[in-house]
């Protein structure tokens, strides 16, 4: 996706990406660096397979990581359309 390595580093050092195939906005990434109102609770982007889709799902919310969420991935393993709008919130806004 053409990133430079100092973004993909801050990726893998900030970011914590959940998979759970049993909800329509199965991916979550979890912005470690941004904690919001205790320190077990951090912005979240939740995301559909194709987030820009008439009924996909793009939305920022907040929570904590862990099992709840699904299975921990990796930036590489989430959808061109996730990586994209995940890319554009962090670095974009």
């Amino acid at each position: 996706m053409g990133l430079m390595q100092e973004q993909l580093d801050f990726i893998k050092d900030n970011i914590r990406i959940f998979d759970n195939p049993r909800y329509n906005d199965r991916y979550t990434a979890v912005f470690m660096h941004k904690p919001r109102f205790t320190t077990k609770n951090f912005e979240c982007l939740g995301m559909s397979q194709f987030p820009f889709a008439p009924n996909g799902v793009g939305q920022m919310t907040s929570g904590s990581p862990g099992e709840h969420l699904g299975t921990r991935i990796y930036y590489e393993d989430l959808p061109q359309d996730c990586q994209k709008l995940l890319v554009s919130r962090l670095f974009n806004s």
